[in-house]
């Protein structure tokens, strides 16, 4: 897992990089910016980040200004000492809000969810890549399904039908 720190601290910076290193051997930590500026940069020639940990308030704006700038779908944790900014992070992809000081157990527990919501996505993306096949392998000999409820028969165009079990 590859993970984009930003803050603008360093000793905070340093803190986060040896806590969320001891959680998993997964994870590395590619990159420590410390600004909207050399963040945007980075992100615009280095976008292969999987998650990504944030302090909002930097030297030189906040962090939603990065997220306005460049469009991406890189789920992010706020790390923070401000709590009113927890609205506006959910607005972007924030996926957790951690207030400093921070514990292991809070980055633990963030780091958790996101391997969750990747695992819940890949296994949509996966359903809905079979699906895709079957819709573009299946016959076109038929139009409609007559489908029996109860004492009725209701005709259901195949072109509606995205999945079906039989019991």
């Amino acid at each position: 897992m590859k993970i984009l720190i930003i803050e603008d601290e360093l000793h905070t910076a340093n803190d986060l990089i040896r806590s969320l290193t001891k959680i998993s051997k997964n994870i590395e930590v590619t990159r420590h910016t410390y600004s909207v500026k050399e963040t945007i940069s980075y992100l615009k020639t280095f976008p292969k980040i999987d998650l990504i940990f944030s302090d909002i308030k930097l030297v030189d704006g906040n962090s939603f200004e990065i997220f306005n700038e460049i469009e991406t779908s890189i789920p992010i944790v706020f790390c923070t000492a401000y709590d009113e900014y927890a609205l506006d992070a959910f607005k972007t992809n924030g996926i957790d809000y951690i207030l400093k000081p921070f514990s292991q157990d809070a980055l633990k527990t963030a780091v958790e969810k996101y391997q969750k919501l990747t695992k819940a996505v890949l296994s949509h993306s996966s359903l809905q890549h079979t699906t895709e096949q079957f819709i573009e392998n299946k016959p076109r000999s038929f139009q409609r399904l007559l489908v029996h409820q109860g004492d009725k028969i209701i005709p259901i165009s195949i072109d509606d039908i995205l999945l079906f079990l039989l019991k």
